[in-house]
């Protein structure tokens, strides 16, 4: 949170106390910028620093009261109470591309065990239904800055070409840099202009205009550091909380051709510690003819026996989701896995119907010359 007398601390100030009276609009969750540097008399930069300040509102309990009641919701600490209450209001800055929004959350007490944990905290997300979360356009974690859930797309995309957390990081950085070069040069030509407009004198006895503070200073144009942790942080956030969905979406990219492949390549790169069981060994994934993935599975070892159930599952799956008929399947390994799919008691008679049974030549049969 910046300092509350600095020239965005009063903003955001301003802000809170709005939205927690009755004259708040409880349904607002953007709040746009509203201080435009080219209006009006400028005499300093403070309305440079402000140019481009989105706010974005997270109160689910007051915004969407007809899905989620907070006296439903039981503590994150494991306490197993549900007496919540609401502890007043806090900021915590978001990365957006090129900007940053600060967004106001609600802090909960457990009345139980006395601890605090806050509404855009995982834990807290988690208890939520899933069509309040995802009105929340933010990754966040438990403490530090969140990110726009369209930059982990753009970073999920670019991964596949070889920019990983720490390249992406840099680039976002870079793009905050410019937008701060672009604001303090802006400040200053506005102030030329000012002083070539002015008849009073005043700015010729000021002599020159305030200073544009610099780019880290919080409050004013408060630039923040995008770390490779925060953005790794916020990725697997991402992961953990929609690996079922993504998994369950699978079932709907399946078409007539399925290109498998059991590897221990992937799983080499996985470790284990701290848990009991056995390591995954290796990984079984299945690429439908458009080249959408229908499948990814970590096995402990390549054996048939562990893809059988998992097989008759896809089966089902395709099934509910009127697939239609597999007509193709490529395996390297045709003996391995190939066998369950032509199996009737894995997989059913898909790759067996129309197909001719192969008649080797009849030992009378002449060669044509």
């Amino acid at each position: 949170m910046p300092p509350i007398e600095s020239p965005i601390g009063k903003i955001l100030e301003a802000t809170r106390v709005k939205m927690s009276g009755s004259y708040g609009n409880v349904k607002q969750m953007w709040i746009p910028p509203d201080n435009d540097p080219l209006t009006g008399n400028v005499s300093g930069p403070e309305r440079y620093y402000s140019a481009d300040l989105w706010q974005f509102i997270w109160s689910p309990f007051r915004q969407f009261r007809d899905f989620c009641q907070l006296n439903s919701v039981e503590c994150v600490h494991g306490c197993g109470c549900g007496k919540l209450i609401q502890k007043g209001s806090r900021w915590r800055p978001m990365f957006k591309h090129g900007e940053i929004v600060w967004l106001m959350y609600d802090r909960i007490l457990c009345k139980s065990c006395k601890r605090y944990t806050s509404t855009i905290d995982p834990r807290f997300l988690a208890k939520l239904p899933t069509i309040v979360t995802e009105r929340l356009p933010f990754i966040t974690t438990a403490t530090g800055p969140g990110i726009h859930v369209d930059m982990i797309f753009m970073l999920n995309s670019l991964k596949t070409k070889q920019i990983i957390e720490g390249s992406f990081a840099s680039m976002i950085n870079e793009v905050h840099r410019i937008r701060y070069d672009r604001s303090r040069v802006g400040y200053f030509d506005r102030m030329e202009h000012t002083a070539k407009q002015d008849t009073s004198g005043f700015y010729d006895q000021q002599m020159i205009p305030p200073m544009y503070s610099p780019y880290n200073q919080p409050g004013h144009f408060g630039g923040i550091k995008l770390t490779k942790a925060a953005l790794k942080a916020a990725s697997n956030s991402y992961m953990k909380a929609k690996e079922n969905y993504m998994q369950n979406s699978f079932q709907l990219q399946s078409d007539a051709a399925l290109f498998t492949d059991h590897t221990h390549k992937f799983p080499k790169a996985i470790r284990a510690s701290g848990r009991p069981g056995k390591i995954f060994s290796a990984g079984y994934t299945g690429v439908g003819l458009e080249g959408a993935i229908n499948f990814e599975r970590l096995t402990f070892t390549k054996s048939n026996a562990e893809l059988k159930q998992f097989i008759g599952e896809y089966k089902e799956g395709r099934d509910n989701a009127d697939a239609g008929r597999l007509r193709m399947h490529g395996s390297d390994n045709l003996a391995g896995d190939g066998s369950l799919f032509t199996n009737p008691n894995t997989f059913g008679d898909d790759l067996n119907q129309n197909v001719v049974p192969f008649q080797p030549p009849s030992p009378n049969c002449v060669r044509a010359s």
